[in-house]
């Protein structure tokens, strides 16, 4: 199944602004319901596109790497893939067989150093 470049692009500027995260109050804790991206927090939360951090904290201040954006992406995209290899590594898993079977090719494929290096809205637009 080929996604369209552009839903992609869409997907990943909007999901770029969410750091990858745990459970929380309404959903997080550090999330208090009047904030203006509670709604797409709790949306990707409740669509298992993110989980949060430890104590039901969604660390919305800290920032995205490549390998959050690439677990987020892969979720998006084939959201049975991680249940089916349950024993197997989550980001073996979303640069392995989701984005490499997508042609979807970030810095990480290549170098598991690149996986934890920032990722800006930039390499977001380039993925």
């Amino acid at each position: 199944m080929k996604i369209p470049l552009k839903v992609l692009l869409v997907f990943s500027l909007f999901f770029s602004m969410l750091p990858l995260s745990a459970e929380a109050r309404g959903i997080f804790k550090d999330v208090p319901e009047s904030t203006q991206f509670y709604p797409a927090i709790n949306w990707a939360h409740s669509s298992g596109l993110i989980r949060g951090y430890t104590y039901d904290t969604f660390k919305p201040k800290n920032y995205l790497t490549e390998a959050h954006f690439a677990l987020m992406m892969a979720r998006f995209i084939e959201p049975n893939a991680f249940s089916k290899s349950p024993n197997r590594n989550e980001r073996d898993i979303a640069y392995n067989v989701v984005l490499k079977k997508h042609n979807i090719i970030l810095k990480g494929h290549s170098s598991i150093k690149q996986r934890e290096l920032l990722f800006t809205r930039l390499d977001v637009a380039k993925a």
